[in-house]
């Protein structure tokens, strides 16, 4: 949905319209670079008060972030202040009338953000708090982008698609799908529950798999569920993959490269590989391995 400053609307009738249409989504009443008041309209007609609904509800003080300016300009990540103070609160990011981000400040930093198109749908949602974070990213035609969740000292799950769809990136470390479970009350995005996932995906041309997680087991249900019709190029980076899950990509006629790196994997057990695949272009922990 739409999300304008209200001054971009007009009102006709006690309903609020935008280029002559009923509009719909949030809109944002600012004064001086401060935020008076946000609503959330339907067809016209008010239905009630809008919060950042991704971060904890609190009272926030929420102000245009061109009021922001750095503490120091010399630095390259600087933090933000207003009237010479280290900002808290939320920070709103306009392009024109469009509202675009919304940031969370502490102390003059921002780890948390919500990014949206101008449309109104969700770009990205990026948290962070004690030890754990979420990121959540869609391109603008809705498909899933990167989702990736951490906590400190536990587990990280990490997936990346390209604009198709194609899966780019997959990275597993630590016991994901049972510590996952404990957090979900945490979570602001949708969960991958089971291995099952798997077998929904379809992977890119190049395909990077990394983690201590990444199994045999995986990695099986990987190739036999057809994931990689369309996979040319595979990196196993540091995953619990062995010579056996090497080998089941030995009948894999689409294969033109691949890449190890491996303290499971000998390099024995690659060179054997490439013996079987001499026109697979293929590198162990970096050097090209010959037939």
């Amino acid at each position: 949905m739409l999300r304008l400053k209200k001054s971009a609307l007009t009102e006709k009738e006690g309903k609020l319209f935008y280029k002559g249409d009923l509009f719909s989504g949030v809109a944002f009443t600012m004064s001086e670079g401060e935020l008076v008041n946000a609503i959330e309209v339907s067809e016209g007609m008010e239905i009630g008060k809008y919060f950042p609904k991704y971060f904890p509800e609190s009272d926030y003080r929420v102000i245009d972030i061109e009021l922001l300016v750095p503490e120091d300009e010399d630095d390259y990540d600087p933090f933000l202040c207003l009237n010479g103070e280290r900002y808290s609160g939320i920070a709103l990011e306009f392009d024109g009338v469009f509202c675009t981000g919304e940031l969370l400040y502490v102390r003059g930093w921002s780890d948390s953000q919500v990014v949206y198109y101008k449309t109104g749908r969700l770009e990205s949602i990026d948290l962070v708090e004690d030890g754990f974070s979420q990121i959540y990213q869609r391109y603008e035609n809705d498909q899933l982008k990167k989702y990736e969740i951490t906590v400190r000292n536990s587990f990280s799950f990490n997936l990346a698609f390209n604009e198709d769809g194609g899966l780019s990136v997959l990275g597993m470390e630590g016991d994901y799908f049972d510590q996952v479970k404990l957090i979900s009350g945490k979570l602001v995005i949708p969960t991958f529950k089971n291995e099952s996932f798997i077998e929904d995906l379809k992977a890119a041309q190049f395909l990077s798999l990394s983690g201590n997680s990444f199994t045999d087991k995986l990695f099986k249900r990987l190739i036999f569920s057809g994931v990689l019709e369309q996979t040319k190029n595979i990196s196993l980076f540091q995953t619990a993959v062995t010579r056996e899950g090497l080998y089941l990509l030995q009948q894999d006629s689409r294969l033109h490269k691949l890449l190890v790196n491996s303290n499971i994997i000998s390099l024995d057990d690659v060179k054997l590989f490439k013996s079987d695949k001499p026109d697979c272009y293929v590198e162990f922990n970096s050097e090209e391995v010959l037939a």
